[in-house]
């Protein structure tokens, strides 16, 4: 989770600069350079975390892919397929072509066919 690393990030990297009248917590420094809460938090994700997403990037450019992509690539395919299976006449009418009508009452009897809902799903886990 990233705010852990945030946090392990400003204990290791960061000191506290408390109020002088109040004793409070008010500033982060680091770098020699003086931050709030909000301003060291950014600095973290635009600096820190850029630079270790830049290198994930690079090192999927080496790999020629990345395995997150692919999850993305499968998840997408997965949720649209039980989409399908829960709308399957919306999804029939949206791959009519131009000038194409759908035959109501067979897409009803699709729609109720246990074997054509198998159909999209095992097409799914097919790809």
């Amino acid at each position: 989770m990233e705010i852990n690393k945030l946090i392990y990030w400003l204990m290791d990297n960061c000191e506290l600069i408390k109020d002088n009248e109040t004793g409070e917590n008010v500033l982060w420094k680091f770098d020699s350079e003086e931050y709030s809460v909000e301003g060291i938090i950014d600095y973290y994700f635009k600096n820190i975390m850029k630079k270790e997403i830049d290198k994930l990037k690079e090192e999927a450019k080496q790999n020629k892919g990345c395995p997150f992509d692919e999850q993305l690539n499968y998840s997408f395919k997965y949720k649209e397929a039980l989409e399908e299976i829960k709308s399957p006449i919306l999804f029939m009418q949206n791959r009519l072509q131009k000038g194409e009508s759908l035959n109501g009452g067979m897409a009803i009897q699709l729609a109720k066919d246990a074997n054509y809902l198998r159909g999209i799903a095992e097409k799914a886990l097919s790809l």
